[in-house]
């Protein structure tokens, strides 16, 4: 025994150190199994767990503690291993109860069960000060090792007889369960009680004989224990105990069967006899490939993991299926050797494809989205560079759209954006030749089409008319829709997506500051014009910080006697860094940065404050018209600041006159025609500006209460041209006057056009052909004066 001592001893601290290692990875993968099919791990498996490390703990120890020599280690080695000792009959009995009745241990049952393994394990280590589990120990040399030989305590003799009672509750529960599966299994039956009791069985030997002088029990044990973790570990212990195979195999709502070796059903739970639609007895024994034909492959493929879709043929609409089939790892002809486990994906299917196709599409307009879009345009770009014609990249806007939506409500802005996705997806751009073209939703308002198959610049410009054209007439709704364009052309100087990109959204820029549907190529210069648009947006601010501006104003004057009856405001900008700025230029750009509303106040306040200077010097009657925007209006202490002003001024409301544009009379605002109405009771007088450029219908006239119409240059500057505009001046006239306003036209510049609306009865004129602006100081002269329709200041230049 003495040549065996030291390789026993030497096998078993091995196995202690490598037995983790192996087992930790088993564990793990069949953790990982366990989850995917049941969406639980087995409930004996943290148990076996414990017992296999309080074994590993056990041996390790005691072998250590043979190979030493030294008595002080040797002790401490002793009570490392007596650790390791106390915590695995507890385990034994945990595992059992877990097998055999699917004994779920809680974290209070974990608690419960090892208060006696604790009150173990501290007395052990605490030994020396109260003796109760040894109380001597010596030394014994057994061939070439050293043996601890211990006299007991009486807390030793209460450990050994409670690990017996629970070592044997443990076999008890296991061999009265095991009955029940000895038809069919009796060698692993009696495989598992002999595993659990063996160890224990030589345990008693070395404690009551004298047969040897090392414990066997370490080395028997962690042998035992390694082959019930793997047992457990590989879920094979279900087929030995029917309660928790049930249980578990039963607990899924998915199908799953039990295979043997051929590919015949062994057992099958109630779902998967659901789906196969027959009673679960008829199908045991069956071939798996005879009530489901696209299982041909289980015969003979152990050790395969093949994982696969099918559909199910037991119903009348055909279903998904992820199917995987894990090796059960029998030996036994007659057991199971396969775990088949199905998942019903249908609905995640069918949400994966709508996902995909929602990954491409604009949900609200069906075009495809901006991500998509790109991809195609790499597509066409690398396409292009084999073929010959252009490639034409056109970015559109809907103008306005923002406008829309406040004030003719969500559902009027959303009717803008379909009419332009539907003008974009008709191939042929409303009776041009057909053409290959794409369309795309790059995201709110913003669109964009591919344009390819063209050979020249004037086709492309036909279909962005066309295009602008089909936009305005898809809309049914009351108002107009339109699009700027930007269009580039893949050329050297746009050799990739981002640069077709980036000219084409310039080129729309362009088109947006230049007014509503128009199109615009790319040209190099645009980028010049936008950093100027990016530096007077800069020096802007600056501006209205530093009160760089200044007021010009305009007489107007009574037709046909020529008197001054009142004045128009104008703003004037000279910048130190830019020079003179026109109020076309910088008044555009102020209404898209936001600061025309400090511009607005500005001016009002300037007024006031000049209105109360003229009253001082004399001049008490004259008016002076203020241009507001629409954003002022639409402030809702627009009018408080208003009222605000004149007080401060002691200026009489009905010396001020506020121009508004027809553009901000765009759908029915009515909190904006309550405020207009408030300023008007007030004493302030209201006048349409620009009436005639066709923002707006006739329905604000009957919205708004107005002192006065101004009638636009443009249609001024036709009247002594053109009949038909005659006619509609006259009609303009006549329409005031049923109305109770007067008639203001802008922009006379000649004697025959002030002739000429006299004879219309035109109430008031204001133009270049009676005064150019005046500065302040001139206002008081002016106003006393009456001006003759004689020929136009020659100094004069456009305001």
């Amino acid at each position: 025994m003495t040549g065996v001592q030291p390789f026993v001893v030497y096998s078993m601290l091995l196995l202690g150190m490598l037995l983790p290692v192996g087992l930790l990875t088993l564990a793990g993968r069949r953790f990982s199994i366990s989850r995917s099919l049941l969406g639980q791990i087995p409930e004996s498996l943290p148990p076996v767990i414990v017992l296999l490390l309080g074994m590993i703990f056990w041996s390790v120890a005691y072998s250590l503690e043979l190979l030493t020599h030294d008595p002080i280690v040797m002790r401490r080695l002793h009570q490392f291993a007596f650790t390791g000792t106390a915590v695995v009959p507890m385990a034994v009995l945990l595992v059992a109860l877990a097998l055999v009745f699917d004994f779920r241990i809680t974290t209070r049952a974990w608690i419960v069960a090892m208060a006696l393994p604790v009150t173990t394990i501290g007395l052990a280590w605490t030994n020396p000060a109260h003796g109760l589990v040894w109380t001597s120990f010596e030394t014994v040399a057994v061939g070439q090792l050293t043996s601890l030989k211990t006299t007991e305590g009486p807390w030793f003799w209460v450990h050994t007889y409670s690990s017996y009672a629970f070592m044997g509750v443990a076999v008890v529960l296991l061999a009265m369960r095991s009955h029940r599966v000895w038809s069919t299994s009796p060698g692993e039956s009696v495989a598992l009680i002999a595993t659990i009791g063996i160890p224990w069985i030589l345990n008693a030997v070395y404690l009551f004989t004298t047969a040897s002088p090392v414990d066997p029990t370490p080395l028997a044990g962690l042998v035992s224990a390694t082959i019930l973790f793997g047992v457990v570990a590989r879920d094979r212990v279900k087929t030995l105990v029917p309660s928790a195979s049930g249980a578990l195999f039963e607990r899924t709502g998915d199908p799953m069967l039990l295979l043997d070796r051929e590919g015949r059903i062994v057992h099958v739970n109630r779902e998967g006899a659901r789906y196969l639609d027959a009673e679960i007895d008829s199908l045991l024994g069956s071939p798996l490939h005879d009530v489901w034909p696209e299982f041909d492959f289980v015969a003979g493929c152990e050790g395969r993991h093949p994982d696969l879709r099918l559909r199910n043929v037991a119903e009348a609409a055909p279903r998904d299926f992820d199917v995987r089939l894990f090796p059960g790892g029998s030996s036994s002809e007659d057991s199971p050797v396969f775990i088949l486990a199905l998942r019903d994906i249908t609905e995640r299917r069918r949400a994966e494809a709508i996902a995909a196709e929602a990954a491409d599409r604009d949900e609200q307009t069906g075009l495809a989205n901006r991500r998509c879009f790109r991809e195609t345009l790499a597509r066409w770009i690398a396409e292009a560079r084999d073929e010959h014609g252009l490639l034409a990249l056109f970015i559109l806007d809907i103008d306005d759209l923002k406008l829309v939506n406040d004030l003719y409500g969500q559902n009027a802005g959303d009717e803008s954006i379909l009419s332009v996705a539907s003008a974009l997806e008709d191939g042929r751009v409303d009776g041009g030749e057909p053409i290959e073209s794409f369309p795309g939703r790059l995201g709110g308002d913003e669109f964009a089409l591919l344009v390819r198959g063209m050979s020249r610049k004037e086709e492309i410009e036909g279909l962005a008319t066309r295009l602008q054209r089909r936009i305005g007439a898809s809309a049914s709704c009351e108002f107009q829709v339109s699009a700027s364009i930007g269009i580039s052309l893949l050329s050297g100087d746009s050799p990739d997506l981002s640069s077709l990109f980036r000219q084409a959204d310039l080129a729309c820029r362009v088109a947006q500051r230049d007014g509503r549907g128009l199109f615009r190529f790319f040209e190099p210069e645009i980028e010049a014009k936008l950093d100027r648009q990016a530096t007077v947006s800069r020096a802007l601010w600056k501006a209205i910080r530093a009160g760089d501006f200044t007021l010009v104003f305009q007489p107007k004057v009574e037709l046909p006697t020529g008197s001054v009856i009142g004045f128009e405001a104008l703003i004037r900008w000279t910048s130190d860094e830019l020079g003179f700025v026109s109020p076309e230029e910088f008044i555009a750009i102020a209404e898209k940065n936001g600061s025309i509303q400090a511009i607005g106040r500005w001016v009002l306040t300037r007024t006031c404050s000049l209105l109360a200077q003229w009253r001082a010097e004399g001049v008490d009657e004259v008016r002076v018209a203020v241009n507001v925007s629409a954003l002022e209006l639409r402030d809702p202490d627009f009018s408080e600041f208003v009222f605000a002003c004149l007080e401060e001024h002691r200026v009489d409301p009905a010396q001020l006159e506020f121009e508004i544009t027809e553009r901000s009379f765009l759908g029915d605002d009515a909190e904006m025609a309550t405020a207009l109405n408030a300023l008007r009771s007030a004493g302030i007088h209201i006048s349409l500006d620009d009436f005639g450029t066709g923002y707006a219908t006739l329905a604000c006239l009957s919205r708004i209460d107005l002192d006065s119409i101004k009638m636009d240059r443009s249609l001024v500057l036709e009247v002594e041209l053109d009949g038909r505009a005659t006619s509609v001046a006259a009609t303009v006239v006549t329409l005031a006057r049923m109305l109770e306003m007067k008639v203001i036209a802008e922009g006379v510049e000649t004697v025959e056009q002030a002739e000429m609306l006299c004879d219309l009865r035109c109430h008031q004129a204001q133009g270049y052909l009676f005064s150019r602006p005046v500065p302040p100081e001139e206002v008081p002269l002016l106003a006393r004066a009456r001006l003759p329709l004689g020929k136009p200041d020659p100094a004069s230049s456009a305001d």
